[in-house]
Formats: C-alpha cells, sequence, structure tokens
C-alpha cells in the first residue's frame, strides 16, 4: 500500500503535469518535461499583463533600468520603450533577457533584491546616477525605497501584474 508496483505499466495519470505558471515559463517547463511526461497539460493560472502601458515614462537620459525578472523587460519591451543603455538585472535569466532586447552592458546581480542593491552600492557612486526599478505590483518599490535610503535617487514603475485567468469549459 502506498509503494511503487514496479514492472506495472503507468497510467495516463501516472504521467500527467499540469503547468500552472504563467507564459513563456509554461510552455519552456512543457517543453523540459515532455520526455518524462506524454503530454504536459499548459494551463497558466495567471497571466502577465501591462498595467500603467499609458503613463509609463521610460528611463530619462542618466536613468538606469533595474529589472528583477525577465517579465519586466518584456513588457517594458511591450509598452513601446527601446532599450538603450546599461542595465542592472536580478540574475541570469534576466540578463539574458535584457540583452536579446538589446541592453549593453547589462550588470547581473547573480541573486535577489538584497543582491541587485549590493551590486548598484558597489558599484555606482551616490548621487552620480538615477535608476528606475521597472517590476510588477508585487515587488511594492522595497528596493527603489532602499537605494534611496542609501543616497541612490531611484523611482518605482509598476509596469505589470499577474492576473488570474479565468478558463472557459
Amino acid at each position: 500500500c502506498g509503494s511503487p508496483s514496479f514492472g506495472r505499466p503507468q497510467s495516463l495519470m501516472d504521467r500527467l503535469a499540469i503547468i500552472t505558471r504563467t507564459q513563456p515559463g509554461a510552455d519552456a517547463t512543457a517543453e523540459k518535461l515532455h520526455q518524462a511526461v506524454q503530454s504536459p497539460l499548459v494551463m497558466p493560472a495567471l497571466e502577465i499583463a501591462l498595467t500603467e502601458a499609458d503613463t509609463f515614462q521610460p528611463p530619462q537620459a542618466g536613468e538606469i533600468p533595474i529589472f528583477t525578472s525577465a517579465n519586466g523587460v518584456a513588457m517594458a519591451s511591450k509598452a513601446g520603450w527601446k532599450a538603450r543603455g546599461p542595465v542592472v538585472c536580478v540574475g541570469p535569466s534576466t540578463s539574458e533577457a535584457a540583452r536579446e532586447a538589446g541592453f549593453n552592458p547589462v550588470l547581473n546581480a547573480n541573486g535577489a533584491s538584497d543582491q541587485v542593491v549590493d551590486l548598484i552600492v558597489r558599484e555606482f557612486e551616490p548621487g552620480k546616477q538615477s535608476f528606475v526599478h521597472i517590476a510588477n505590483s508585487a515587488a511594492a518599490g522595497q528596493i527603489a525605497k532602499r537605494l534611496n535610503g542609501k543616497g541612490f535617487p531611484c523611482r518605482f514603475v509598476s509596469l505589470y501584474d499577474a492576473r488570474p485567468i479565468v478558463w472557459d469549459n
């Protein structure tokens, strides 16, 4: 009872995976799971959608963008903003998305929000550059608050949200 039955053919339910993460990550996960699962079922529970596209003020001259997810890079592009100049990114996936969008140079913090703040404090001089953190509303401007407190002017733009998807029968 509860132990695997070796030699027993697996049923479809033994090999079913339902992927609920947002796109494009859902498709990437399905592709990786395809070998282990007959047909991964992609049913994102959330979608990424612009929130401030009409009022989004792209980074101004001398203002360096901060991205804490690849979604932020994608949504900035979707809002019509063209990449230029340097950018600070939270980790490898976000850095790759920024490079693909045309940012150069890309500074990779290789971590989380703490490492983003640490990288900026280490690499930049207080008051010399301004920053804009482009993220979802869940980020709540914490990086901007911390940087402002350390003498690095930073504004927060909640450019997108993760919204529930309602699936019809």
